[in-house]
C-alpha cells in the first residue's frame, strides 16, 4: 500500500513559510555564480595554455629558421654589393671608347703599302695617326677606306712629306670616332 501524506497549512498566508526561503535562494545564486566564474576562469586558463603552447612551437620554428634567415640577409647584402659594382662597371664601360675594336678595325682596313707608326688620342673623340706609305696613291686609298668605315669618320690629313732617302711618304692624320660605336 502506498501511503500519501497530505499536508494542510492552516496558517494565514502572511504567516506561512515560503516555498523557497531567502537563504536557500541566496545560497543557490552564490553557488551558481561561483560555478559560472570557475568555468570562465578554467576556460581562460585552458585558452592561455593552448596559446602559450602555440607560441612555444612558433618560437622553436623561428629559431630553426634563424640560420636560413642569416644566410638570406648575407646573400642580400652580397647581391646588393655585386649590383653596385656591376652598375659602376657598366657606367665606366659606357664612358670608355672601345679602343681594341678601333685598333682592330684600323689593322683590317690598312693596306699593305701603308703601315702605322703611332696612334694617340688627339681630343675627346679624335684619334691622331702617324705612319708611312709607299706612295701618295696608297695614302689616298687609305684615306678613302677611313671615310667609308662605320667606326671612324672625317679623316683629315695634317701632314704628308716625301722622304727621298727611304722612298716613302710620311704622314700624319686625324680621324674622328663616331658616337654610335659600341
Amino acid at each position: 500500500m502506498i501511503s500519501m501524506a497530505i499536508k494542510i497549512n492552516l496558517l494565514l498566508p502572511t504567516e506561512r513559510q515560503p516555498l523557497w526561503s531567502t537563504n536557500r535562494v541566496m545560497v543557490f545564486i552564490a553557488v551558481l555564480s561561483v560555478a559560472i566564474v570557475g568555468a570562465i576562469i578554467s576556460f581562460n586558463i585552458y585558452s592561455i595554455w593552448k596559446l602559450e603552447k602555440k607560441i612555444g612551437i612558433t618560437e622553436y620554428q623561428f629559431e630553426m629558421l634563424r640560420p636560413a634567415q642569416d644566410k638570406m640577409v648575407l646573400a642580400d647584402s652580397q647581391s646588393h654589393l655585386i649590383n653596385t659594382k656591376n652598375n659602376l662597371l657598366t657606367k665606366l664601360t659606357n664612358e670608355r671608347r672601345p679602343w681594341a675594336a678601333i685598333i682592330a678595325k684600323l689593322s683590317v682596313i690598312t693596306p699593305q703599302q701603308v703601315w702605322l707608326t703611332e696612334l694617340a688620342v688627339a681630343e675627346q673623340n679624335c684619334l691622331r695617326v702617324k705612319g708611312n706609305a709607299v706612295t701618295y696613291e696608297d695614302l689616298a686609298n687609305f684615306l678613302k677606306q677611313l671615310e667609308q668605315d662605320e667606326l671612324l669618320t672625317k679623316p683629315l690629313l695634317v701632314k704628308a712629306e716625301r722622304d727621298p732617302v727611304r722612298r716613302l711618304t710620311r704622314f700624319e692624320l686625324t680621324v674622328k670616332i663616331k658616337e654610335t660605336c659600341p
